[in-house]
């Protein structure tokens, strides 16, 4: 177990120390728990991975020397930017169904509940009550959970309305109903890859030596800015 533990906080180190975006973070860490466990990674997870020639194997995390010392940093960044690009583009050239939305849904609700409660579990091992940053932890956690609960409630009021019969109505509000459904959907992934960041770094941060307060600070930093610009 303490043999995992220290190759899974290298792992970890391995994607934090890359020069990326948090959306490209987010996508690396959902990507490496999807392998931990044996799950599907998404194809706009995959295209950054081979971008960065990044694969994962036995737990690891493996870079291509020959792609690392053959592409600067700046080159890998300008193709995961323009990947980044095309996946934005993706929904409108391939919306999922009203029914896709409702077991993806259901697949994205699992593996949050699983981060959260993870990070229920690990922060008052981790962190002292006293400490501010627990308390914006257990702020943000809260937030979360309030988040996830409310995209879930917005997308099951709207399966539960239109799914049976949807063929039958017309065009216009098919389209809009699939719109809606396919922008809760990428919000219900949005907070769970956010969720499982913050996991991460809490287990980190409980399995480390020493606190990496700099780090932590950033994340709260970038967490605080995404749950305050959401629009209810």
């Amino acid at each position: 177990m303490a043999d995992f533990i220290t190759r899974f906080n290298k792992n970890l180190e391995k994607i934090d120390s890359l020069a990326l975006s948090f959306y490209e973070k987010d996508l690396l860490f959902s990507a490496y728990y999807n392998h931990l466990n044996h799950l599907e990674i998404s194809p706009q997870a995959r295209e950054l991975m081979k971008a960065l020639g990044i694969s994962f194997r036995h737990k690891n995390i493996i870079f291509d020397s020959e792609i690392l010392e053959s592409k600067t940093l700046e080159s890998n960044q300008s193709k995961v930017q323009n990947n980044q690009a095309k996946a934005q583009k993706e929904p409108k050239e391939r919306a999922l169904s009203l029914f896709e939305c409702e077991n993806k849904a259901k697949a994205l609700q699992t593996q949050s509940e699983h981060f959260l409660e993870q990070i229920k579990l690990n922060l008052e091992k981790t962190l002292h009550p006293q400490e501010l940053a627990f308390l914006k932890i257990s702020a943000i956690y809260q937030k979360l959970e309030q988040e996830k609960a409310r995209l879930q409630e917005a997308l099951s009021e709207l399966t539960a309305n239109f799914l049976q019969g949807f063929e039958n109505l017309e065009a216009p509000l098919q389209t809009e109903i699939t719109q809606k459904a396919n922008a809760l959907t990428r919000a219900l992934e949005k907070q769970k890859n956010l969720s499982a960041k913050l996991c991460f770094k809490i287990l980190e941060i409980k399995n480390a030596q020493t606190k990496n307060t700099t780090s932590l600070e950033t994340l709260i930093n970038e967490l605080d800015a995404y749950l305050q610009n959401i629009k209810h």
